[in-house]
């Protein structure tokens, strides 16, 4: 009887799909990004993912995880609306780094260790200029809300041209 021969894949982890969970993302987009499609490309089956992911919405929170793990932050140093401007355009580049990076962050709750560390540091920002702390959740979600408008007007205006 012939043995069915071992891939070279590496083992299924979390990491792993995030990663194929990415390419796909920037392949076929977010509306199209499926677990049984993730699962096609790693050629396992769908039901293995679901030992590593519980659910969608937690692939979509850990996407948006990772991505915002490459957000840089401005000197502490420096004066704040230069901070708040260099956050702004650090914020837009991670959301130009991948297709539909601004729906994935406007469909998913900051959970994740990265995307909460960005929050935190927005709020210690927004805190050390003077706002008061019932303010400062507020603010911070203005300008959050300010620059995912604004890079997804940028999207759609580059799709149309």
């Amino acid at each position: 009887m012939a043995r069915k021969s071992r891939t070279n894949n590496p083992p299924l982890d979390q990491t792993r799909i995030i990663q194929t969970a990415l390419h796909l993302l920037d392949e076929i987009g977010l509306k199209e990004l499926s677990m049984n499609k993730i699962a096609n490309k790693l050629q396992v089956k769908t039901a293995s993912l679901y030992y590593h992911i519980q659910d969608k919405d937690q692939l979509m929170g850990l996407l948006a995880d990772r991505i915002s793990s490459s957000m840089e932050w401005p000197e502490s140093s420096l004066p704040w609306r230069e901070q708040l401007g260099l956050w702004g355009e650090s914020f837009r580049k991670i959301l130009l780094s991948h297709r539909d990076t601004v729906d994935l962050f406007n469909s998913s709750i900051a959970s994740g260790y990265d995307r909460l560390k960005q929050v935190e540091k927005l709020y210690a920002l927004l805190s050390s200029i003077g706002f008061p702390d019932q303010q400062v959740p507020w603010v911070a979600s203005i300008l959050k809300n300010y620059v995912l408008g604004f890079v997804g007007e940028e999207v759609r205006l580059r799709l149309k041209a």
